[in-house]
């Protein structure tokens, strides 16, 4: 067998969208399990923390610092270093002691929190604790701690400012008292009176302001700020917060699932894209249709399957040497088990047919799904009777709707055990395809059957079907090495969709024939009239009568050589013997 090596097809850039929702909707199982433990995890991290309670005092910072040499209070105060001290170890201290509670300072500092709403001079002390009334009298204890921190601090630096204005007042006192004594030793009209007059006026223009800064030191009281909201008993617990425990849980868990399901696509050896054949295999990628059908039959012929088909149909009949004086004859094999190969041999045939040429399937398997395409009410013999020569080959054919030049010939009653006869077979398929244009066997999976590696040297080309999702890489790989085994080259490979494992064979049930102890498909009656003399006459447009591949019109047939239809047989110029013996 003659095979042409065709190049192989380039495949696009990248993974599109559509190939990366095929992907989630194949490990969506594995993704929704990382969100389910993720949202578990979440919920029994929120579950095992002690519930703590929070309670904000609302506190109004004043200004402390006495003025400037006119008496002016400056009111500039930094909001941030004041919550800095409100977070002091001191603060804590003396709250801590206000409380009596056994928490150390430091523990008690790591519970406060403390905020400033922008454009005021508020300071919003928040307490985290326990229980709720912990948390109320955390609050108030650290505001009044800070208040009172804040208001000692303040009369300390104004009683330090005091006393030093005194000791400046008492120093400027006893300068003038002797200032005093000078003049009244003084000589009236002496420059040493009137040098003493002069540093009198100073020493009291000086001492008057000593005294100016020193009243609202003693005058004034210290108002460090005041509380203007209590803390309120806390209703419920603000943490931990169950639904950010359950959201941080289902984004880690969605993150943990997308992992997973990447590491799990790593692992997965079946066939899913056809970069996954062009790859690994050396026989080029003629068809590529991953996703799903509901069942095996002919797609219409708008139908983006269809197109695919067509090119691989236009593919192989560039595939060797054409034929002379003889149709074109493929083996269409899975590389697994399922119907997948079925459903191409189907679409390919009506890809032939469409064009006007002479095709038939031929069903080599038992449980061949391609019994779902042919028309009802065609032969009841099929391919058993064919080679048990009960049957003619070309009167053991069915037809198909809608597509008059496509035949197909059922399995009939063939057992799905015995090995079928290889040379009855072979020389079946030689009386087809003196017939036909193209002849297309369906034959099961070399994996579980020897009838496609004993049927490859009888044939032009093979090829391989992949079912996405569920053949496997090794599948493939053993199919094409069976046929390696006596010497046949692949022509190609093709990825089919995949077909649910539903879809089940139509069977018709063997009978008896007279006579005979084998099992056979019952045979449609055989009407009786003998043909009439003369020329052999066009069969109609409902016959399942194939036309000849040559012109010129046999004489008329044998009496008794009758198609089931009454019509008498055309023949070629040149009738072969053998189908003369049958």
């Amino acid at each position: 067998m003659n095979v042409s090596r065709h190049p192989e097809p380039t495949e696009p850039d990248g993974p599109d969208l559509a190939t990366y929702l095929r992907w989630l909707r194949r490990h969506w199982w594995i993704i929704g399990m990382g969100a389910v433990l993720g949202m578990a995890g979440g919920y029994l991290a929120a579950a095992v923390q002690t519930p703590v309670y929070q309670a904000t005092t609302q506190v109004v910072v004043r200004a402390v610092e006495t003025g400037d040499k006119n008496g002016a209070v400056q009111n500039k105060i930094n909001l941030d270093t004041e919550a800095q001290v409100v977070r002091s170890l001191v603060v804590a201290e003396k709250a801590r002691g206000a409380l009596g509670t056994a928490l150390s300072a430091d523990r008690m500092s790591r519970r406060v929190g403390v905020t400033v709403p922008p454009n005021s001079q508020v300071l919003n002390i928040t307490y985290g604790a326990e229980t709720a009334q912990a948390a109320q009298a955390g609050s108030r204890a650290l505001a009044a701690a800070y208040l009172d921190l804040r208001g000692t601090d303040a009369r300390r630096r104004m009683d330090e400012e005091r006393k030093a204005l005194d000791g400046q007042i008492a120093a400027v006192t006893k300068r003038l008292d002797g200032i005093a004594r000078q003049i009244a030793r003084a000589k009236d009209e002496s420059s040493e009176r009137e040098r003493a007059i002069a540093d009198r006026n100073v020493l009291t223009d000086q001492l008057r302001g000593l005294n100016e800064r020193r009243s609202p030191l003693v005058a004034s009281a210290v108002h460090p700020g005041d509380i203007i909201s209590e803390a309120r008993l806390p209703e419920s617990p603000s943490a931990p917060n169950a639904m950010l425990y359950l959201v941080s849980g289902l984004g880690a868990g969605l993150l943990l699932g997308l992992c997973l399901a990447a590491f799990a696509d790593r692992l997965d050896r079946r066939v899913r894209h056809g970069r996954d054949l062009a790859e690994r295999f050396a026989p080029a990628v003629l068809m590529e249709a991953p996703g799903q059908v509901n069942a095996v039959g002919i797609v219409a012929p708008g139908h983006p399957l269809a197109a695919e088909i067509g090119r691989l149909r236009n593919v192989l009949a560039t595939t060797g040497p054409p034929p002379a004086g003889r149709g074109r004859t493929v083996l269409v094999t899975g590389a697994s088990t399922g119907h997948a190969a079925a459903f191409v041999v189907a679409n390919l045939a009506a890809a032939y047919a469409r064009t006007g040429q002479q095709v038939v399937a031929v069903c080599a398997t038992a449980d061949s799904a391609l019994v779902n395409v042919a028309a009802p009410g065609g032969a009841a013999a099929g391919l058993s009777d064919v080679l048990r020569r009960d049957t003619p080959a070309l009167a053991a054919l069915s037809s198909v709707t809608d597509l008059p030049s496509l035949r197909v010939l059922l399995p009939g009653a063939l057992d799905a055990v015995a090995e079928l006869p290889l040379a009855a077979l072979a020389e079946t398929l030689d009386t087809l395809a003196d017939r036909f244009d193209h002849v297309l066997v369906h034959a099961a999976s070399p994996r579980v059957s020897v009838e496609a590696q004993a049927l490859a040297n009888h044939v032009d080309a093979v090829l391989v079907v992949a079912e996405s999702g569920r053949t496997r890489r090794t599948e493939v790989a053993g199919a094409i090495a069976r046929f390696d085994q006596v010497g046949v080259e692949v022509a190609g490979l093709a990825l089919a969709p995949r077909v649910p494992d539903g879809v089940v064979p139509r069977r018709v049930p063997p009978t008896q024939l007279p006579g005979r102890g084998r099992p056979a498909v019952a045979a449609a009656p055989v009407p009786t009239t003998p043909a009439s003399a003369g020329p052999a006459r066009r069969p109609a447009d409902d016959s399942t009568m194939i036309l000849p591949r040559m012109i010129e019109v046999a004489p008329p047939p044998a009496p008794g050589r009758m198609q089931a239809n009454g019509r008498a047989v055309p023949r070629q110029a040149a009738p072969d013997p053998r189908e003369s013996a049958r």
